[in-house]
């Protein structure tokens, strides 16, 4: 990997409130590329239209980070793109071709962790010394598993657990590895994981997402959630009594405890405790949430009676006691989207705003793509209540909320909102461009019923084509100050020589 800075920046950052934010950011945008951004600029060639993509094979990775903002008198630091100790500078994590276009990335402090699937390898950044070159590589020799497709850490003492998704292995059966006690430089190649959790059949893609929860067990330490949203079932390997419909999903929480004594070889279930999907391809599991309870998304659920042709409508499982394995049918009330072709569930988050705690929805299929969230705040008896509704005030398939995120990016105590649309296109050439709208959690008393994106109080627009921003955004606290930041991988064009 290289590391560029400064240089023509892939993303312009707008802020609404308070207008302060905006001026130090605009003017060293200005100073850098001057007045005017182009849709495309930096492109190489003259490809410009839909048909474009392939010349954008590469990856970067950008970071987005508050700042203290001392007194309330004080100026607050403005959003700009910052890696590790680079704090200052317009900087950017620059990939090959070869790495790939489509990142994953988990962190903790000083480290960052990057999943390369095209490249079937992962790589660890240490930002307390040089971060352009790997501290440590995990690599699947065999390849074309797509191994690093999701990544993520659990902290254990000094030292932590890597977990590396590989949902195409073995015909998308999919596979789960587990290293244990990561330290610093090294790493490891697939086969010599201390543990591996297989997929059952094929096209199950086990892997496709892994969420680190808290602690829901009461031993300390952190327990794993995954998914398989296609999940189909082999009768001769499954255990239970029930028997789950085709590709309706099924969702895994890998409890510490057991995780700790198993080595090799396992079946998820093995380790844990199984949910699956209630109807034929409703897709749970394809997107999760885990915190306070867990959140499952299952968008591609259709009414009973509908049609092959009818548009999905979606669902999402709450689990909050943690039941027993079982179908989320039997074991939790379903929430079902309030609209058809919502593709409601197709992402989920959790906010803890102090005195409210709330969940949010994403339903890109709403309005011809258009796209819209839901948020539901918490009764005190932590039932949902009526839901404020974020809109996307356009007909084109952009698909708002496609992805959400939330995270404390202000250390203010409240849960910010994050809504991501990759699909974000400003035309004549702003294919796919991507946006972030940012909703901060101090604001919550003006949000309100029918909230257009236009509101936000932050939004990261890509300038260039195909960036996709929002597609896959990370939050955290990555470099140890206390505020949490917004780790952006997006496509990029192939730098030269690469």
């Amino acid at each position: 990997m290289q590391m560029q800075a400064p240089m023509i920046p892939l993303v312009s950052v707008q802020g609404r409130a308070p207008a302060t934010i905006l001026a130090p950011i605009l003017a060293r945008i200005r100073a850098t590329i001057g007045a005017t951004i182009l849709a495309c600029g930096g492109c190489s060639g003259v490809c410009r239209g839909p048909g474009c993509e392939a010349s954008w094979p590469a990856a970067r990775l950008s970071v987005f980070e508050q700042g203290p903002q001392g007194s309330s008198s004080a100026t607050p630091e403005a959003w700009a793109p910052k890696l590790g100790v680079l704090a200052d500078a317009l900087a950017l994590q620059e990939g090959t071709a070869e790495q790939g276009s489509s990142w994953s990335v988990a962190f903790l402090a000083h480290r960052i962790v990057i999943g390369q699937p095209d490249n079937d390898r992962v790589d660890q950044l240490d930002l307390t010394d040089d971060p352009s070159e790997p501290s440590a590589t995990w690599l699947d020799e065999e390849g074309k598993d797509r191994f690093g497709a999701s990544v993520a850490v659990s902290v254990r003492g000094q030292a932590f657990d890597l977990w590396v998704g590989a949902p195409e292995r073995e015909l998308s059966r999919g596979a789960v590895y587990l290293f244990r006690g990561v330290q610093g430089g090294g790493g490891r190649s697939a086969a010599q994981a201390d543990l591996i959790v297989e997929g059952v059949t094929p096209a199950d893609r086990l892997g496709q997402q892994i969420v680190v929860c808290d602690d829901l067990t009461g031993d300390g330490a952190s327990e794993i959630l995954i998914s398989s949203p296609w999940f189909g079932h082999d009768p001769e390997l499954w255990p239970f009594d029930s028997v789950p419909p085709d590709l309706a999903g099924a969702v895994f929480l890998l409890e510490s405890e057991r995780v700790a004594e198993a080595t090799g070889q396992v079946f998820p279930w093995e380790i844990g405790r199984t949910w699956w999907g209630g109807s034929t391809g409703e897709g749970a599991g394809s997107a999760l949430a885990c915190g306070r309870e867990i959140l499952i998304g299952a968008p591609w659920y259709r009414e009973p009676g509908s049609s092959g042709s009818d548009d999905p409508r979606g669902r999402i499982y709450r689990l909050t006691p943690l039941p027993d394995s079982g179908p989320l049918e039997d074991v939790v009330e379903p929430l079902n989207g309030p609209d058809g072709s919502d593709w409601f569930g197709s992402s989920v988050a959790l906010l803890d705003q102090r005195d409210t705690k709330a969940f949010a929805v994403g339903c890109p299929g709403y309005r011809r793509g258009a796209g819209r969230v839901l948020l539901y705040a918490l009764d005190e008896e932590g039932a949902p209540i009526t839901p404020v509704t974020f809109v996307q005030s356009t007909d084109r398939s952009d698909h708002f909320g496609r992805t959400l995120y939330a995270g404390d990016l202000d250390a203010d105590g409240f849960d910010d909102l994050i809504v991501g649309n990759p699909d974000y296109t400003e035309l004549p050439n702003g294919y796919d461009i991507g946006r972030l709208w940012i909703w901060l959690g101090d604001n919550r008393d003006t949000w309100r019923e029918g909230l257009p994106a236009s509101t936000a109080d932050h939004e990261i627009v890509g300038q260039q084509p195909f960036l996709r921003i929002g597609r896959g955004v990370h939050v955290g606290d990555h470099d140890g100050d206390g505020y949490d930041s917004l780790l952006v991988p997006t496509r990029a064009p192939s730098p030269a020589g690469g």
